[in-house]
């Protein structure tokens, strides 16, 4: 059965799951699957098919590169109607017993039954990003190395989101993609703005349709 369709046919004898979780990047080669590369989703698909004692394919909300961490993901998967024993699927357990196999890089928030037309990817309005930066020679805290990276020199607040103001709206990023892709190149670009942090570090919040 194919995990890409975005609605699950009734007939089909399966049950749609959502998935909330979030990871720290720093190990990881990003989200997807790799030969010989450790990834997100090749640890939580190894994890959750041996629990569940079938083969299980996780379609994401949005995959994240090497290095990337996420706070609030989300995934899809299905499974057959009741577990190996014939009972309906205790979405608790599944969480607690998933946190327990999973390295402690990877948190599972909830699992949920999901409707049958709901899609990780497709029923997603938006996707944030956030990047910070301690710019002016600041001092990173050794806690912080993974979520910070440096600038040597000041930058100005207000010319950085003058800047990113115009950058909103509809645009075309193909000259950005591989060559050959078949999905679309345009994305809506519905935030793009910067704030000086308490400790004096710069946080910019990238939100847009899709990345």
């Amino acid at each position: 059965m194919s995990m890409e369709q975005p609605t699950l046919k009734v007939e089909s004898g399966f049950l749609r799951f959502r998935i909330d979780f979030s990871y720290d990047g720093s190990a990881f080669s990003g989200w997807a699957k790799q030969p010989d590369q450790r990834t997100i989703q090749g640890e939580m698909e190894v994890a959750l098919s041996g629990l569940v004692r079938n083969r299980v394919d996780l379609i994401v909300a949005g995959r994240t590169d090497a290095g990337v961490h996420a706070s609030k993901q989300v995934a899809h998967f299905d499974l057959p109607e009741r577990d190996k024993y014939g009972n309906p699927w205790n979405t608790q357990d599944l969480q607690y017993r998933l946190n327990r196999m999973l390295s402690q890089e990877i948190v599972v928030r909830a699992v949920s039954r999901a409707p049958d037309h709901f899609h990780a990817r497709f029923s997603a309005l938006r996707r944030t990003y956030i990047y910070k930066i301690a710019d002016g020679q600041q001092d990173i805290d050794p806690l912080k190395r993974f979520d910070i990276t440096p600038w040597y020199r000041h930058l100005d607040l207000s010319r950085l989101n003058e800047a990113s103001r115009r950058l909103l709206g509809d645009h075309d990023f193909a000259t950005f993609c591989k060559l050959g892709g078949s999905g679309t190149t345009l994305r809506r670009l519905e935030e793009f703005s910067w704030q000086r942090m308490a400790d004096s570090t710069l946080l910019a919040r990238v939100t847009a349709d899709a990345f």
